[in-house]
């Protein structure tokens, strides 16, 4: 596969060639396609960018000619979807979602960390998949303890 066709899809259509944060703004790409698809194509593009992000995932290595390249976003892109995907759509949500997905993917606590040191497809992919789905279930949580005190 050509290398300006791995960058152009690994990299999200360019947002991971951001100067600064690039895990930022592919965070922020993959709450916009919630915010603006309904959830079933949330999910269907959600398991589309996964594959294409697993089977990427060499090519990318060789095409950027690092390990982890910073400009693969699209794993962002997956995590913010799955960290928000089928709750309600307000900025409670989304700020919640995002800050906590955030921090996550930096810190890399738990098993997020020892899914990032695994080598293979998933080394990329995995940690920040683990970290959405573990965002998802604080923001039920935080979104069960709000609505239990507003109405």
């Amino acid at each position: 596969m050509k290398k300006h066709l791995v960058r152009m899809l690994t990299s999200f259509f360019y947002v991971g060639y951001a100067p600064f944060w690039p895990g930022f703004f592919g965070s922020a790409a993959g709450l916009a396609i919630v915010h603006w698809t309904d959830p079933s194509s949330a999910l269907y593009l959600l398991v589309f960018f996964t594959l294409v992000g697993i089977a990427l995932s060499g090519p990318s290595r060789r095409a950027f000619g690092v390990e982890d390249p910073p400009r693969f976003v699209l794993d962002e892109v997956c995590g913010m979807i799955l960290s928000i995907i089928f709750l309600p759509k307000n900025l409670f949500i989304y700020a919640a979602g995002f800050i906590i997905f955030r921090i996550l993917d930096v810190a890399k606590p738990w098993f997020i960390g020892r899914i990032q040191n695994q080598r293979g497809a998933w080394s990329i992919m995995g940690d920040d998949l683990a970290a959405g789905l573990v965002t998802n279930f604080i923001v039920r949580g935080l979104w069960l303890i709000r609505s239990a005190f507003i109405s």
